[in-house]
């Protein structure tokens, strides 16, 4: 089944997002992927399609957070994960960080600098020395292929 195909079939959209299909399929490809989008730019699909595909393995996918106070979709797939304990949760942490992002570390994310001073390379290997404590769960959800 192509990835348009599971899109319709599993999400009911008929075409992706900017960014989404490509951070998709690099992911599918078990490639490093850093992809930063706009609070409803459509992150979570990426998640969601990851984690069906990648059922029973260890895959982190950590979506770095910026969010209004208990308000909309970041903040609720932020809490949910958190809740569940699925995949590590990073939020942007600088001087002038949303309330949201505070409350987000009071419920256990992982602060993110902002800006990140080690070189861009380094970030896979940072984010999993952060999130190595963390305990984690895999997502009880059917396959997708």
């Amino acid at each position: 089944m192509s990835l348009e195909s599971s899109l319709r079939h599993r999400f009911g959209f008929d075409s992706f997002r900017a960014g989404q299909e490509e951070a998709i399929q690099s992911l599918l490809n078990k490639q490093h992927t850093l992809a930063i989008m706009p609070t409803g730019a459509g992150k979570s699909l990426i998640y969601q399609f990851a984690a069906l595909h990648f059922e029973g393995l260890t895959l982190v996918i950590s979506p770095l957070i910026a969010s209004d106070a208990e308000t909309g979709g970041t903040w609720a797939g932020a809490t949910e994960t958190l809740k569940n304990s699925w995949v590590p949760v990073f939020v942007l942490d600088h001087d002038h960080m949303p309330e949201g992002n505070k409350l987000l570390l009071q419920k256990g994310a992982l602060a993110f600098p902002h800006p990140f001073k080690d070189k861009p390379a380094q970030l896979p290997n940072w984010m999993e020395r952060e999130a190595a404590s963390l305990p984690l769960q895999q997502p009880i959800q059917p396959g997708l292929f």
